[in-house]
């Protein structure tokens, strides 16, 4: 009877491409356990091993996470059909996310392209209000009028309002930095523009 061949971590990390590490770590996970260990603990692997690597390395193609990985293979009756439906659903919402992203720190970066700086705070919580207008913009979509005209119109007003608000907020900030009282008359006028800026923008965006 001819004994299946074995390789050890070194081997069967050049045979694979699996660096030791990862290796080791997938053992202490209990994701691949060698095939056997020697009496002075050094980690064995056989052809089996490598059958049991194929699989992991194609369900993290998938980007599913280890955890996920581990329990999908402790199931009896794998079902890769049923898998790949729900990693494709979850990808796709992956996907929205990541566009949602890239949409918002366009649009952060539109904002500050102005002459007048803004500082970092007042660039964070401009990011903020731009992630949280995604459900308003999906009413707009459902609700609102269907010309390009109106969409451009409203995009463009949104735009000039997230620049204006950025301002402004970088340079109230200026003035709590400098101790400038509310009743400031600098602050008073700075305050009253904005008013008088936002009455109008908020009426084209409603």
């Amino acid at each position: 009877m001819t004994m299946e061949k074995t390789y050890s971590i070194g081997e069967f990390a050049k045979l694979t491409g699996i660096t030791e590490r990862t290796l080791r770590h997938y053992d202490q996970i209990g994701l691949l356990k060698p095939s056997e260990y020697t009496e002075r603990g050094h980690r064995k692997y056989n052809n089996t091993s490598i059958e049991q690597l194929q699989k992991i390395l194609v369900l993290k193609f998938l980007d599913m996470s280890l955890e996920d990985i581990s329990e999908y293979l402790k199931q009896p009756q794998q079902d890769i059909a049923m898998t790949l439906t729900t990693q494709a659903r979850m990808l796709e919402e992956k996907r929205k996310q990541i566009d949602t992203v890239l949409q918002t720190i366009a649009r952060a970066q539109e904002t500050v392209s102005g002459p007048e700086t803004v500082d970092h705070d007042s660039l964070l919580v401009l990011i903020h209000a731009l992630k949280n207008e995604e459900a308003r913009t999906r009413w707009l979509n459902e609700h609102g009028a269907n010309s390009v005209y109106n969409k451009l119109h409203s995009y463009t007003a949104q735009l000039d309002l997230d620049q204006e608000m950025a301002r402004w907020s970088s340079k109230m900030k200026q003035f709590i930095q400098e101790g400038r009282t509310p009743n400031d008359p600098e602050v008073v006028e700075h305050t009253e523009a904005m008013v008088s800026f936002m009455k109008p923008a908020v009426g084209v965006l409603c």
